[in-house]
């Protein structure tokens, strides 16, 4: 879906806990690699139970737990955004 849609995405929302035993980890890791451009948000409903919590922090991502507000939804895709990637 991304390559289709390249140079129109600037941020993906993606849940740590994905179907099908996915990682939302490993997603983020694959778009950081492939798309540059792109700003990642990590969201959990566990955010005390993550085991790669190690690999968010080295990937630079933010974090945002379940459940949240609009405004605080609104103020983590803001600093998100605005945010330089250190890699």
């Amino acid at each position: 879906m991304l390559n289709r849609r390249q140079g129109y995405i600037n941020l993906v929302i993606i849940d740590v806990a994905m179907p099908n035993n996915f990682s939302g980890i490993e997603l983020t890791r694959q778009i950081m690699g492939e798309y540059k451009y792109i700003k990642v948000l990590l969201t959990s409903g566990y955010p005390d139970e993550i085991v790669d919590l190690v690999d968010i922090m080295e990937m630079d991502v933010e974090l945002l737990a379940k459940s949240y507000r609009r405004t605080q939804l609104a103020s983590a895709i803001e600093k998100v955004v605005s945010a330089q990637r250190k890699h």
